[in-house]
Protein backbone atom coordinates (compact mmCIF):
# COMPACT_ATOMS: atom_id res chain seq x y z
CA UNK A 1 0.00 0.00 0.00
CA UNK A 2 3.04 2.28 0.29
CA UNK A 3 2.96 3.28 -3.38
CA UNK A 4 -0.76 3.99 -3.33
CA UNK A 5 -0.48 6.10 -0.19
CA UNK A 6 2.42 8.14 -1.56
CA UNK A 7 0.60 8.67 -4.87
CA UNK A 8 -2.57 9.79 -3.09
CA UNK A 9 -0.60 12.16 -0.84
CA UNK A 10 1.16 13.61 -3.90
CA UNK A 11 -2.17 14.20 -5.67
CA UNK A 12 -3.69 15.76 -2.55
CA UNK A 13 -0.80 18.14 -1.87
CA UNK A 14 0.11 18.89 -5.49
CA UNK A 15 3.76 18.15 -4.73
CA UNK A 16 5.89 15.03 -4.86
CA UNK A 17 5.60 13.08 -1.63
CA UNK A 18 8.29 10.44 -1.27
CA UNK A 19 8.00 9.79 2.46
CA UNK A 20 5.03 9.49 4.76
CA UNK A 21 4.98 8.80 8.48
CA UNK A 22 1.91 7.23 10.02
CA UNK A 23 1.49 7.18 13.77
CA UNK A 24 -1.04 4.87 15.38
CA UNK A 25 -2.23 4.99 18.97
CA UNK A 26 -5.00 3.13 20.76
CA UNK A 27 -8.07 5.08 21.77
CA UNK A 28 -7.88 5.63 25.52
CA UNK A 29 -10.55 3.85 27.51
CA UNK A 30 -13.21 6.07 29.05
CA UNK A 31 -13.49 5.53 32.79
CA UNK A 32 -17.02 4.37 33.73
CA UNK A 33 -17.71 7.49 35.80
CA UNK A 34 -17.12 9.68 32.71
CA UNK A 35 -19.28 7.51 30.47
CA UNK A 36 -22.51 8.61 32.12
CA UNK A 37 -24.08 11.73 30.66
CA UNK A 38 -25.57 14.64 32.52
CA UNK A 39 -29.25 15.18 31.85
CA UNK A 40 -30.18 17.96 29.46
CA UNK A 41 -31.58 20.96 31.31
CA UNK A 42 -35.08 22.19 30.60
CA UNK A 43 -33.61 25.53 29.47
CA UNK A 44 -31.35 23.80 26.94
CA UNK A 45 -34.30 21.75 25.72
CA UNK A 46 -36.35 24.90 25.21
CA UNK A 47 -33.53 26.48 23.20
CA UNK A 48 -33.39 23.37 21.01
CA UNK A 49 -37.16 23.50 20.47
CA UNK A 50 -36.97 27.18 19.53
CA UNK A 51 -34.10 26.53 17.13
CA UNK A 52 -36.05 23.68 15.56
CA UNK A 53 -38.92 26.03 14.66
CA UNK A 54 -36.72 27.95 12.21
CA UNK A 55 -34.98 24.96 10.63
CA UNK A 56 -36.01 24.14 7.08
CA UNK A 57 -34.36 20.71 6.92
CA UNK A 58 -36.96 18.23 8.24
CA UNK A 59 -34.37 15.68 9.36
CA UNK A 60 -32.34 18.25 11.28
CA UNK A 61 -35.53 19.66 12.80
CA UNK A 62 -36.55 16.17 13.94
CA UNK A 63 -33.11 15.62 15.49
CA UNK A 64 -33.30 18.89 17.43
CA UNK A 65 -36.75 17.96 18.74
CA UNK A 66 -35.61 14.44 19.62
CA UNK A 67 -32.66 15.84 21.54
CA UNK A 68 -34.94 18.32 23.33
CA UNK A 69 -37.15 15.42 24.39
CA UNK A 70 -34.26 14.02 26.43
CA UNK A 71 -34.40 16.92 28.88
CA UNK A 72 -34.67 16.25 32.56
CA UNK A 73 -38.24 16.59 33.76
CA UNK A 74 -37.08 17.40 37.28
Amino acid sequence: MQGALLAAASRFTGTTVDQLTVKVAPIPAVPPEQASQKPLSSAAAEHLRQAATVLEDPELKALFLRLASLASTA
